[in-house]
């Protein structure tokens, strides 16, 4: 399952479909692994800690970002 979980980690989401069953797949950024869509409902509570967790990491790379462009401008 590494490659599922490396796909899903990069993406966000993913289905697989086997014998003509589909899974969907999702990140959950709060517990940092692979769970199915049935067990992380859009508007849960899981959910809603998986989005926030994922902004606040692009949030904190972003401040990183600007930081080390102000300090290029200085330097």
């Amino acid at each position: 399952m590494g490659g599922l979980v490396r796909i899903c980690k990069l993406l966000g989401e993913i289905k697989v479909t086997s014998d003509g069953k589909t899974v969907e797949h999702v990140w959950d950024y709060d517990h940092n692994r692979v769970v199915t869509k049935d067990e992380m409902p859009i508007g849960s509570d899981r959910w809603k800690r998986s989005e926030k967790a994922k902004w606040d990491k692009i949030m904190r790379e972003k401040r990183r970002e600007a930081i080390q462009d102000a300090m290029a401008k200085k330097g």
